[in-house]
């Protein structure tokens, strides 16, 4: 009794807090009415339902109707009750403590406190979201004790409820069942029932091995049987009626269930896991639940092992009376024996008792001695199946409407002779119906073929290809080698797609120098060569019987002229996956011309258009068949060619990707097995073609793939090259991703875009290879000599990235946890990945890691995630002697540094105009001649760029590019005169050479132009025009006029470069400097800066000390004309920071945009309230509500304003120094600021002593 009293007050204490919860919602809603947060809706709804589930707990427990086990788990310090209570209190103090009052008597001040409350709420949401959803999981671990102790008796509950709950939303469960689920037996299933002739089978159920097997007297059933006797098509009849016997018999109380699973030659695999994976996710979706040893299983990832799936089928069964599980062909496992002893254990275990085993094989010697002790035997050949062919046979006569114009007397002799000679065997049965049909109903003809029907399936099929027309043996041959070889990569479970089948037969025969364009073939004209050997079903085909592949890849084939139809491994492959190879490149070098709507594919495209299938499958083959290739120099060229950085196949496969929900589950299988980590940008890589090294953009593609170090492909490739210079060769790329940065001040800021990474081979591959990869850690420990782990890398991409696995893995090979890298080095390229690094040059490995800020590739992930992995890597570090210091970069060495290399080396000139930094130019000289080179880069955004000679139009030389429209640029030559359109000049001394083109969403123009004769430094002028792709290749089309112009000097002596070839082709020896370059804002933008600073005065000195003026001096009119002079620079400083966001692309796209523009925007309100405030204050002679509104309000959004200055300078990459001054410039101002409220509080507390302390006031209180 005292239990249950302690029990009931636990409800009650909750009922009380969730009332205090609603009705504080209530006063909110209602104060604020269409302008409450949303999320304070959902906080009511799901608190007031939780209060009336507790309320009826509440009732139930006063009346005892609950066992005492249910009443303990309900009241166990970690059981749902206790759960909800914690959650509660946890809500109810994110409520600012304040008397809550409904209906129409909410005050002004309480609408305004709140309004400021509510102003607030945003930044709780997460934790509002958190709490709501273990309030919602409590509460239905509730709502389930409830309806549980209705449904189920003491006994079933006992033995369930210890080891099983309820997931509580669809979603989570559905998240496990897809995350168990690897093989789908259910597509077998279907065909298989397709199959089936009516009265067939039924023999097994007049048996008394039946009887008894339904009857739980035999554990076991193996029905055995020869190939083609039907076994698979028995299973799937037999299925349906165990299904109806389990609907028949099952209660509420002791349900019984039935599944299948089918084990198939096509999945390669050993079924043992698959099975079981199968078997508990089938009976989980019954039950609707999921087992805790499942969940856990689930949330630790990797793939469970044997012991632990069948733990969990035994939690599983424990809902269930009985269960009957059918195993087909457990002979088409490969290998069978995991399998066999999984259904040792299930039928010999305890602790399956209610499980019932049917298994079909074929009669191997393993199975048999495996299944003879467990199970009774069910032999196909026997007069029962004899008299179901006959049935089968009887059907086809009858239905086949070739057949309906035999006589009825030969109908019968077909029947006898094709029933009594199958001797169980169904599949030849139905071949020799299939070609008897072929006959014309002649009596004789037809009494021959029966005395001469083949006496097994191999003498069938032989004769069935010796029928083949010799003129279409080519076209059968590779038919048979496509549908082989697609077999290996896995169709859709129907077969392979008769349009994708028919176009890989054309591309094969045709590399073969056969042209078959003469004659007619369709998937009709397939089916009537190949007869009984292929099926089709919804316009695909596939080998009809498991029996067909064995005899084509039987040495037995090969004994006569029928080799021709052979499907040896080696002939395939020489005929399919060079085609394969070829069209991928192909595809690949046209980069995906036309893809499909919004570049979403479906699934079943891969299996429908050769194109697609190419890209994805060229990947999984080098994985399967990696040996055969790495063999074959011509095949292992081919895929050289497809994964050199020109032919750019990962910048091809990036334009793809499956649709969202369930499609995105074949995208996730693509990438199982490869080494890329687990992101939706993971295939995104656009190679630089000139700057990368051949052998290391194939070393790093082919890894990638493989993920196997030891991969023949990728050991033939280490024999043959130079491993050392291959690690140190040079990878650049571009890769789109989300750079995603914290910081403790500022949370999460994400930005999707495309970054470069530029590095040596080794490097690179770190930020791409899973780093929980086996092979990558491999490659790392056994070629530890041959790379420096010690580089930047690792403080720069895997301590600021808090990537653990990456750190322990450098330091493990050797890395410096001390190394801060080059801590003179300046700035990386404002495009690079590695400029979001900026910020931690000379920083030491740990004082990174305890700076507070981190920066990361990865696709998702919260500052939640992110807090172990930053202890973590603190305890490595520290371990490995990391310490804590940071070296000021030296300013004055950096600059002798670059001064000394300015001068020992000259290089090409480089600008960038100052209002886009998107166009640029550069020049170099050849040294010794009066020539120039001269490249133009812009974005194909762009409509035309122009450059220019001189500093205005008239008289200038000038070279205009556009985009031809076939990937190529035109070069224009013209002459201008004053403002009017330049005239087309054709000048045989300025041509584009090589380098020029269209790619990466660039236009480059590569120009020589022999003998310039521009010499010293000169004046240059530019202009451009944004818009869409001229797309002409004639020199001399109109153009429409520039949006903006720029000039500029460029001093060419200081762009002299060597040798006479293009400079601009190996820009590793060449990189371009804009110190030759003056004038034109040098190629800087400072409408940043000039934001910036008038930003920072605004709001860290304008309107802070504009508000201290007031209590200070107690001058309204000072005060209010100071901050309206403050107010109209917010508004100057607000447009110039327009101007250099929509310059820099980062309008509305970067949080402190939109920021400052919401703080901007609010800000409008205060001069408002201000003058409501001065009205009032005249009148009364004190502050009113208004007057703490406007107090109030501009100190909240001086404080943001201030916020998000520091911001600014975050994404403007400010120096430390900056910051710092920033720091103490506001410290320095909120301190003059305290002071002077301090000193106006400080004098109305004493005027107001004053005032009570004159005896006039008091006498003239006493008379009133």
């Amino acid at each position: 009794m005292a239990e249950a009293l302690g029990i009931v007050a636990s409800p009650i204490a909750v009922i009380q807090i969730s009332t205090e919860v609603i009705n504080a919602c209530k006063f909110y809603i209602e104060a604020l009415r269409s302008d409450a947060p949303a999320s304070l809706r959902n906080v009511l709804i799901e608190v007031s339902t939780l209060k009336s589930v507790l309320e009826n707990l509440e009732f139930i427990l006063k009346c005892e109707t609950f066992t005492p086990a249910l009443q303990n788990r309900l009241a166990a310090p970690n059981g749902p009750i206790e759960g909800c209570k914690a959650a509660m209190t946890a809500l109810e103090k994110l409520f600012p403590k304040q008397s809550h009052q409904n209906g129409h008597n909410i005050s002004k001040r309480q609408k305004v406190q709140a309004t400021f409350a509510t102003l607030a709420w945003p930044l709780k949401q997460g934790q509002v979201q958190d709490l709501l959803r273990q309030i919602s999981r409590n509460k239905e671990g509730i709502q389930l004790a409830l309806t549980t102790e209705v449904t189920k008796d003491v006994k079933d509950i006992k033995a369930a409820s210890e080891e099983i709950r309820s997931i509580l939303t669809r979603e989570q469960r559905h998240r496990v069942y897809d995350w168990l689920t690897s093989t789908d037996p259910s597509p077998v299933h279907n065909r298989s029932r397709k199959l089936y002739e009516d009265g067939t089978g039924s023999w097994m159920l007049r048996s008394q091995y039946w009887i008894d097997w339904l009857a739980s007297s035999t554990r076991c059933l193996w029905i055995h049987g020869i190939p083609g006797a039907g076994k698979t098509i028995l299973a799937s009849w037999l299925i349906e009626n165990i299904q109806d016997y389990c609907n028949s018999v099952s209660t509420k109380s002791a349900p019984c269930m039935s599944i299948y699973y089918y084990c198939y030659f096509g999945h390669h695999q050993d079924e043992a896991a698959p099975f079981l994976r199968w078997a508990i996710t089938q009976l989980s979706r019954w039950a609707g639940v999921v087992s805790m040893l499942m969940e856990n299983l689930f949330r630790r990832g990797g793939e469970p092992s044997i012991p632990e799936l069948l733990d969990a089928l035994e939690q599983i069964l424990q809902v269930f009376s009985r269960v009957y599980i059918v195993i087909d062909a457990v002979d088409e496992s490969n290998p069978r024996d995991d399998l066999l002893d999984v259904i040792q254990t299930l039928v010999t275990d305890q602790r399956f008792f209610n499980l019932q085993i049917l298994v079909t094989s074929r009669e191997y010697i393993d199975i048999e001695r495996a299944m003879e002790r467990l199970s009774v035997s069910v032999p196909m050949a026997n007069e029962l199946v004899e008299q179901d062919i006959r049935i089968h046979v009887q059907s086809v006569l009858r239905s086949n409407r070739k057949f309906r114009c035999w006589p009825n007397d030969l109908l019968i002799e077909v029947e006898d002779v094709i029933s009594t000679k199958a001797q169980g065997m169904f599949r030849w049965a139905v071949c020799q119906l299939h070609e008897l049909q072929r006959l014309r109903g002649d009596r004789e003809v037809v009494s021959k073929a029966l005395k001469k029907l083949p006496k097994d399936l191999d003498e069938t099929y032989e004769r069935i290809l010796l029928q083949v027309p010799k003129e279409d043996w080519q076209f059968v041959s590779h038919a048979f080698q496509w549908l082989w070889f697609y077999g290996e990569l896995g169709p859709p479970d129907d077969g392979t797609p008769s349009v994708l089948l028919l176009d890989a037969i054309k591309d094969s025969t045709l590399r073969a120098g056969i042209d078959n364009s003469h004659l007619l073939y369709n998937p009709e004209r397939l089916r009537e060569l190949c007869g009984c050997l292929i099926s089709s079903q919804e316009d695909s085909i596939s080998f009809a019987h498991y029996t067909v592949k064995e005899y084509l890849d039987s040495s037995r084939i090969c004994q006569g002229p029928l080799f021709f139809f052979s499907t040896g491994k080696t002939k395939v492959l020489t005929t399919c996956l060079d085609a394969l190879l070829l069209q991928a490149q192909i595809v690949a070098s046209r980069n995906l011309e036309n893809p499909e709507k919004d570049n979403r594919i479906q699934f079943k495209d891969l299996w429908n258009n050769t194109s697609f299938h190419s890209l994805f499958y060229t990947m999984q083959s080098l994985r399967i068949w990696g040996e055969e290739i790495s063999n074959r120099d011509d095949i292992y060229e081919r895929v050289k060619r497809l994964l050199y950085p020109s032919t750019q196949f990962f910048r091809c496969v990036g334009k793809l990707g499956f649709d969202e929900g369930l499609e995105r589950v074949h995208w996730d299988k693509l990438l199982e097995g490869t080494g890329f980590s687990r992101q939706s940008f993971a295939w995104t890589i656009d190679w630089n073609e000139q700057l990368t090294d051949s052998d290391a953009s194939l070393f790093m593609s082919l890894f990638l793939i493989l993920n196997d170090k030891e991969s023949p492909l990728l050991s033939r490739l280490i024999r043959e090259a130079d491993l050392q210079a291959l690690f140190s060769n040079r990878i650049v790329l571009k890769k789109k991703g989300d750079v995603s940065t914290y910081s403790r001040k500022c949370n999460w800021v994400a930005v999707r875009k495309t970054y470069e990474f530029d590095g040596p081979l080794i490097e690179v591959m770190v930020e791409f290879v899973n780093q929980e990869s086996e092979a990558f850690h491999s490659l790392l420990v056994n070629h530890v000599g041959l790379y420096n782990p010690s580089q930047t890398l690792i403080h720069f991409t895997a301590v600021a990235a808090r990537n653990s696995g990456g750190v322990r893995l450098l330091l493990d090979y050797g890395a410096d946890p001390n190394c801060i890298g080059d801590h003179v080095h300046g700035d990386w390229p404002a495009k690079s990945m590695l400029a979001k690094f900026s910020r931690f040059h000379g920083m030491s490995p740990l004082r990174i890691c305890k700076s507070g800020y981190c920066v990361t590739l990865e696709e998702s992930f919260g500052p939640s995630g992110k807090e172990p992995e930053i202890r973590a890597i603190q305890d490595l570090l520290l371990e490995c002697g990391g310490r804590d210091f940071q070296i000021e970069p030296n300013i004055l060495f950096a600059f002798v540094l670059a001064l000394f290399a300015a001068v020992v080396h000259a290089s090409p000139a480089s600008y960038c105009d100052a209002s886009s930094s998107k166009v640029c130019y550069n020049w170099a000289v050849p040294s010794s001649t009066s020539s120039l080179y001269i490249r133009l880069e812009a974005p194909t955004t762009y409509q035309w760029v122009a450059l220019g000679t001189g500093s205005r139009m008239s008289g200038s030389t000038m070279l205009v590019i556009y985009q031809d429209g076939s990937g190529n640029v035109t070069l224009s030559t013209r002459k201008g005169h004053g403002h009017d359109t330049p005239t087309y000049q054709a000048m045989s001394s300025i041509k584009l050479v090589e380098g020029s083109g269209v790619s990466n969403g660039s236009m480059v123009a590569n120009i020589y132009w022999k003998d310039a004769s521009i010499q010293g430094t000169a004046n240059w002028i530019s202009a451009w025009k944004k818009g869409s792709s001229m797309d002409t290749s004639d020199a001399s089309s109109d153009f429409a006029e520039h949006d903006g112009t720029d000039s500029f000097s460029v001093d060419l002596s200081k762009a002299t470069v060597s040798g006479t070839s293009n400079p601009f082709l190996n820009a590793s020896n060449t990189t371009p400097s804009d110190n030759a370059v003056s004038g034109g804002g040098g190629g800087e933008d400072h409408t940043g800066s000039a934001h910036g600073v008038i930003m920072a005065v605004v709001f860290l000195i304008g309107f802070p000390i504009g508000s201290v003026l007031m209590p200070l001096l107690g001058k309204w009119l000072i005060h209010a004309s100071w901050q309206i002079i403050a107010f109209v620079g917010m508004w100057i400083g607000f447009g110039i920071g327009k101007i250099a966001a929509d310059r820099g692309g980062d309008w509305f796209h970067e949080p402190h945009v939109v920021l400052g523009t919401i703080v901007c925007v609010l800000m409008i309100v205060q001069p408002i309230l201000g003058w409501m405030h001065h009205r009032n204050y005249v009148k009364y002679q004190r502050r009113t509500t208004i007057s703490y509104g406007h107090i109030w309000y501009g100190r909240a959004i001086m404080i943001v304003g201030i916020i998000n200055g520091g911001i600014g300078l975050q994404l403007s990459s400010a120096s430390t120094a900056l910051i710092v001054g920033y720091s103490i410039v506001g410290i320095l101002v909120s301190a003059i600021y305290a002071a002077g409220a301090v000193r106006k509080v400080v004098q109305m507390k004493r005027k107001e002593h004053e005032l009570l302390s004159d005896p006039s006031n008091s006498a003239l209180e006493l008379r009133a």
